[in-house]
């Protein structure tokens, strides 16, 4: 059985986009933030199932990465703003405010989490899918989600 990692993306907003960890249908506790899909100057991650590998290059060292058309890939790092990331996904145990802008925040506690729990279960042929399901905060994750 592939196991699955999805991003189900609740608040699309100039700041980028908030959303929320899933594996294998479970929350996780960790909120990822990727940039706005308005800005011209960044090509948006399209809404898709994309596989997953370990990413082995110098920065980032033992996180994922997707490989997504159009990108050389997708890594999954910590960071608090969008500003902060080229086209990845950020992570975060919380969500408040930087500077004014929105942000994840406790990242390096949350890149813990991802490498210890959610990392070495991922095995060849394993997928993350990102999902747009809303915006703003008027998501609810009760009446929309439905595992397939």
């Amino acid at each position: 059985m592939a196991l699955k990692l999805k991003v189900f993306r609740i608040e699309v907003e100039e700041d980028g986009m908030v959303g929320v960890l899933l594996f294998n249908g479970r929350m996780t506790g960790i909120y990822t933030m990727e940039r706005d899909p308005n800005d011209p100057e960044f090509k948006p991650i399209p809404d898709g199932v994309y596989p997953l590998e370990p990413h082995t290059g110098y920065k980032y060292k033992g996180t994922l990465k997707a490989m997504v058309p159009g990108h050389t890939f997708v890594l999954f790092h910590n960071a608090n703003l969008e500003s902060h990331s080229e086209m990845c996904v950020i992570l975060g145990l919380t969500l408040g405010w930087l500077g004014g802008k929105r942000a994840v925040l406790r990242s390096r506690d949350a890149m813990t989490k991802f490498k210890t729990h959610i990392v070495p279960k991922i095995k060849a042929g394993d997928t993350v899918q990102f999902i747009t399901i809303g915006g703003g905060r008027s998501f609810d994750p009760i009446n929309t989600y439905q595992e397939g």
